[in-house]
């Protein structure tokens, strides 16, 4: 009988820890720096999730009257909250039914028309208001935001050109 006589080499822990801590530590500050990006409402693919397609005008409008606009919307402030949960209650109840044994065709075409109304209504509001604010502009202020939507978009064009 042969007795393995080789010795085998006691973990480091420390180098273990060490190796570990630091992954966490990379984890952590990847989490915190993609949150800003994500947040900062700089330009990326969802900046303009909630005004449906019309950021850039939102956007090329002076501060007040962008406030103004969000507000008058339903998707601004405290308001945003409530609206964001109507939303996904209507989304979730119309997923519900595509899933729902046994399916009920009507009732799912019932809950996508629901959701559907609730986005169309915020989307009527969203550009009432956002006519609203700019009938409201002086022929100077008019001309400087149609100058910043040209500018808004051809930066689009040119970030979707890169991607």
């Amino acid at each position: 009988m042969t007795q393995d006589t080789s010795s085998k080499k006691p973990r480091n822990w420390a180098r273990i820890a060490l190796i570990g801590s630091l992954a966490v530590n990379l984890l952590v500050a990847g989490l915190v720096v993609g949150a800003f990006a994500r947040f900062d409402g700089g330009p990326g693919p969802h900046s303009d999730r909630g005004s449906m397609g019309m950021g850039a005008y939102i956007k090329a409008l002076p501060p007040a009257k962008q406030d103004q606009v969000r507000a008058a919307s339903g998707f601004f402030g405290e308001n945003r909250k409530a609206s964001m949960r109507e939303m996904r209650e209507k989304r979730n109840k119309f997923e519900q039914m595509l899933l729902a044994q046994p399916f009920s065709e009507e009732a799912a075409r019932e809950a996508i028309r629901e959701h559907n109304a609730f986005a169309l209504g915020f989307n009527d509001r969203l550009q009432d208001a956002l006519v609203t604010a700019v009938a409201d502009l002086s022929d100077a202020e008019r001309k400087e935001f149609a100058a910043q939507v040209k500018i808004a978009r051809e930066k689009r064009k040119s970030h979707k050109k890169a991607h």
